[in-house]
């Protein structure tokens, strides 16, 4: 169950951008977005105090299921929830979820450590409190220990606001729920770098309008945007809603 991958390490994204914001808590981040007529993938290559992550984010255009998980590059382990309105067609169907009907949604969260499929109502119900225990039971305590750690960036920037309320507040409504914080601005810097060592390396185009960007690389070149241009987003396939641009920063063309 889940919404098709739409690309790989090495398959270069349409849009790309990376941000680092300064003070504390450290963090940088990347965004690679991809738009095509199967839906839109948004991944986030992120380095924080907690450790390096990759968030992947998909949604078909038909806007019925989306698709969240969260990577520890260090351990490899991963966390993932479905979200789907509405009755869950296909072989993999959840029993748990074979009577769920418009407008209660069926929830898939899927660990290292097993599978729990539940109707998003029951999270909120008289059995909210089990469900979160046994949903946290999927996932090692490492890893929550992790990701308990890394929630502290959350509040820095909208590009994390589908990883709360709607994915690990399921495992952990208080560590996990949507801050009240305002977002900060992040600073566009240069990305290839970084990108290159989570195996999403820039093609030799994409390296090519970073210099145009931020300059030449090499000693004592400049490394961060000289100001912010407007965002530059495909425009949607039919039968969808465009997304937002990533709100680390003022986000130029990829």
């Amino acid at each position: 169950m889940g919404v098709p991958a739409l690309a790989t390490a090495g398959e270069p994204p349409r849009g790309r951008w990376h941000f680092v914001f300064d003070g504390e808590p450290r963090l940088a981040y990347s965004v690679l977005f991809v738009r095509s007529e199967g839906g839109d993938e948004t991944r986030l290559l992120v380095d924080a105090a907690a450790g390096r992550f990759e968030l992947v984010s998909r949604q078909p255009p038909d806007g019925r299921e989306t698709f969240e998980s969260i990577r520890d590059v260090a351990s490899g382990e991963t966390l993932s929830r479905t979200l789907a309105w509405g009755p869950v067609a296909g072989p993999a169907k959840p029993p748990e979820c074979a009577r769920v009907a418009a407008p209660d949604a069926c929830v898939v969260l899927e660990g290292s450590r097993g599978r729990l499929a539940a109707a998003l109502s029951a999270f909120s119900g008289e059995r909210g409190a089990q469900l979160s225990e046994r949903a946290r039971a999927i996932a090692s305590p490492k890893l929550l220990g992790s990701l308990r750690a890394l929630a502290v960036v959350f509040p820095l920037s909208k590009d994390f606001e589908l990883y709360t309320d709607d994915f690990l507040a399921f495992l952990d409504p208080v560590a996990f729920r949507d801050s009240p914080v305002p977002p900060r601005l992040g600073e566009r810097v240069r990305g290839c770098p970084f990108d290159a060592t989570f195996g999403f390396p820039c093609t030799e185009r994409e390296r090519r309008g970073e210099e145009l960007r931020f300059g030449p690389t090499g000693a004592g070149a400049p490394s961060r945007s000289p100001g912010p241009t407007p965002a530059a987003v495909p425009p949607r396939p039919a039968g969808g809603t465009a997304p937002s641009p990533p709100s680390g920063g003022a986000p130029g063309p990829p």
